[in-house]
This record gives C-alpha cells, structure tokens and sequence, in this order.
C-alpha cells in the first residue's frame, strides 16, 4: 500500500481537475483497446473517441473489464503488434 497509494491518490487527482476543452482531432489514425464489461467506461465516452481519429479510427474490444490487459495480454499484444506493423507504411 506504501508503494502503490500516493500513485493512486495521483491518479484520482487528475481526474478531478482535468477538463478537455475544446481539444482538436489528431491527424493521426487512433486505435481504441477496452475491456468490453468495463464498468468504469461508459459507452458514449469510448464512441467519442472516433471523433478525434478523422485519419482513421479501430476498436478493439476484449473480453473482460478495466482491467482486460491482465486476463488478454496475450491477444492484446498481438492485436497491438499487427496494429503498429499495418500503420508502419502509412505515416505513422
């Protein structure tokens, strides 16, 4: 708890103060990776993120919840690896 807390209380300080404003898309193409059981993503905060991806836009959703990058790792990192090496030609 001594280790992980103070980085905890960090996170939950962000979140409180942050505000997106007025933000502009990225010229970039944007892949979205979510835990499809994620109760701490709405779904209308994920769909939004296909407005700030115009250069292209993919989502992969996985099984399980916030924390799917532990029980998928696996498939995470092979879709994430075939993601970079597709856009490897395309700029990015």
């Amino acid at each position: 708890m001594d280790l992980f807390l103070p980085m905890i209380r960090a996170d939950f300080a962000i979140t409180d103060c942050y505000h997106r404003g007025d933000a502009a898309a990225l010229d970039v193409p944007l892949t979205l990776f979510t835990g499809h059981d994620d109760p701490e993503v709405p779904e209308d905060k994920l769909a939004a993120w296909e407005a700030f991806g115009p250069s292209g836009f993919a989502r992969h959703d996985f099984p399980g919840d916030h924390f799917f990058l532990h029980t998928e790792e696996e498939r995470l990192l092979a879709v994430l690896a075939e993601t970079l090496l597709n856009r490897g030609g395309q700029g990015g």
